[in-house]
């Protein structure tokens, strides 16, 4: 826990994070409100439900299981983005096309 902390991370970030292969990543788990199983939403959803609730009180992220929106704070989703690792793609060639093998 230590070293979590040296990072500057509160205890319940530093029990969100988990480190898998090298790579950090953080995984926001959200309980539904109405069937009660847990759920986490990708990057790529986390990152619409914010462009989406832009300005407003709470995002609202769909349960997979029940269809049901649940009400998040937008500051919670924000932490989870930052949190997020950057993804890297991978940069084509000078021409644009793969190289003849």
């Amino acid at each position: 826990m230590q070293a979590d902390r040296s990072r500057g991370l509160t205890r319940s970030e530093a029990a969100n994070l988990q480190i898998r292969d090298g790579w950090e990543s953080v995984m926001l788990a959200i309980t539904c409100a109405k069937c009660s199983r847990r759920f986490t939403p990708t990057t790529e959803e986390i990152q619409t439900v914010l462009a989406a609730s832009e300005g407003q009180k709470h995002a609202l992220l769909q349960c997979p299981h029940c269809g049901k929106a649940n009400k998040v704070a937008p500051e919670r989703l924000k932490q989870a983005v930052r949190f997020t690792p950057a993804t890297t793609e991978p940069k084509p060639d000078a021409e644009g096309v793969d190289a003849p093998v």
